[in-house]
């Protein structure tokens, strides 16, 4: 198997049997790596559910600043905060406001309106106002806001006590290429994220208890790049990318002791 540069220079070998081959779910060069020591019991799908954050269509229209809420009166109910790209987010812990908005710089919200047109030409003139440039903008016709039933509506999200970047590169001071938070806040994310929830067993044993929550991140956080990576898809430049399904299967290289027992049962039943 060759790796990068061209077919007769290439970057880099490997000789491999087949029958490695053939317990390989990918081909790509991350996935010949001497396999990593890890648990043989727990899997991500475990301990979380993962959905993609929402894909809006039109992030420069969707995702508003203060200033045009406030030029066009938009109502605070159609409004919920949003984080920015994870290039954007520079530290792991995402605290929250008394209000429940995330502690960043630049706060945008997702305007997510539930209402018809009818009721917002009729309630919410500047609203309306807003809508209106969308359409003339060629928005409504962009092709997931047309195949909506109302052009405007988003998807459903609830805020994710986990999130993950869906792509990233590995460099220097980091190894693995996907980044895992804690998000305290009522923030919601965008595609270019992954919604980690807690199954009821994981909500249960951190029973809202910080420290147990933080250390559940340094868990993810210590998850090996090769690991990530084996378990994702790799592109040109180095570029690699995570999807949901994928970030399920991941193995743990440990558990911490508060948990132990709780995925050992857990597990025994299955």
């Amino acid at each position: 198997m060759t790796y990068g540069g061209s077919y007769r220079n290439a970057r880099e070998k490997k000789s491999l049997m087949f029958d490695h081959l053939q317990s390989l779910n990918k081909w790509t060069m991350p996935h010949f790596a001497p396999i990593v020591s890890r648990s043989p019991d727990i899997r991500i799908k475990d301990m979380l559910s993962v959905r993609r954050g929402i894909a809006t269509g039109a992030n420069d229209y969707f995702l508003i600043d203060q200033a045009t809420i406030d030029r066009y009166e938009i109502p605070v109910l159609y409004l919920k905060p949003i984080l920015p790209s994870p290039r954007f987010v520079h530290d792991v812990v995402i605290e929250a406001n008394s209000d429940g908005t995330p502690v960043i710089r630049d706060l945008k919200y997702l305007l997510d309106c539930t209402a018809s047109p009818d009721e917002v030409r009729r309630n919410h003139p500047g609203l309306w106002a807003y809508l209106e440039e969308g359409v003339a903008k060629g928005i409504a016709g962009r092709a997931l806001c047309a195949s909506r039933e109302i052009w405007y509506f988003q998807e459903k999200r609830s805020p994710a006590l986990f999130i993950a970047s869906y792509m990233g590169r590995s460099s220097e001071s980091r190894a693995c290429p996907i980044r895992f938070f804690v998000n305290f806040s009522t923030a919601l994310v965008t595609n270019v994220f992954l919604n980690l929830y807690p199954t009821p067993e994981l909500n249960r044993a951190l029973g809202g208890d910080r420290e147990r929550v933080l250390d559940f991140l340094n868990m993810l956080t210590s998850i090996p790049g090769p690991c990530v990576m084996q378990a994702g898809r790799a592109y040109g430049g180095g570029l690699h990318k995570i999807e949901p399904k994928e970030m399920l299967e991941i193995q743990m290289p440990s558990v911490p002791a508060w948990m132990e027992g709780v995925f050992t049962r857990q597990l025994t039943l299955l």
